[in-house]
């Protein structure tokens, strides 16, 4: 006879949503590509969404959880002079661009 046994995870703090490090973020990443494993798995036993894993894989492949893990300055596009709709931060259009 097969014992189940089911885990439970309590939350003793206010906050709602775990903070993960870019560290963590990929160590999981790298776990739904190991043989045997899939994105569903590792998700049921890290206890997170499966939809999390899919959106971490994607950013790996599109380079954004390594650029994060550089140690590069992120600037805020008001200190670049320009927003993202190509004018200058005092309102004139772009010109030669």
């Amino acid at each position: 006879m097969a014992r189940h046994t089911e885990t439970i995870e309590i939350i003793t703090r206010d906050q709602r949503r775990r903070r993960w490090s870019t560290a963590e973020k990929a160590a999981l990443v790298r776990k739904t590509y190991e043989p045997g494993r899939s994105v569903s798995l590792v998700a049921r036993q890290e206890g997170l969404a499966a939809s999390l894993l899919f959106t971490w894989r994607r950013l790996e492949r599109e380079g954004a959880l390594v650029a994060v893990g550089a140690g590069e300055a992120v600037v805020p596009a008001s200190e670049t002079g320009t927003s993202q709709c190509g004018r200058s931060a005092d309102g004139a259009a772009r010109q030669g661009l």
